[in-house]
């Protein structure tokens, strides 16, 4: 199961925190699908970069079958990507 809780990002800039997503969540069972919509610049890739693991969320928390891959150390967390999630472009 692939599970995002209260899923927030935000990015530094000259003018203060930028926020990109703010309370983002989703649960979805082993052989579940999901289509993610929205306008341009609503964080879309964002989140999926986030759910991919290729960024850590600012706050909020990413489990699959029930462990953090953002607990895992850099080279870790790159053969758990590697191992248990694959990307479609």
């Amino acid at each position: 199961m692939l599970s995002a809780e209260n899923i927030a990002k935000s990015y530094p800039t000259p003018g203060g925190a930028l926020e990109i997503l703010r309370g983002a969540s989703l649960r979805l069972e082993r052989g579940q699908s999901a289509a993610i919509m929205g306008p341009s610049g609503c964080g879309k890739s964002t989140l999926l970069n986030i759910l991919g693991t290729l960024e850590p969320p600012t706050s909020g928390r990413v489990t699959l079958d029930g462990a953090n891959p953002f607990d895992l150390v850099p080279p870790a967390l790159a053969r758990f990507r590697n191992r248990r999630i694959g990307f479609v472009f």
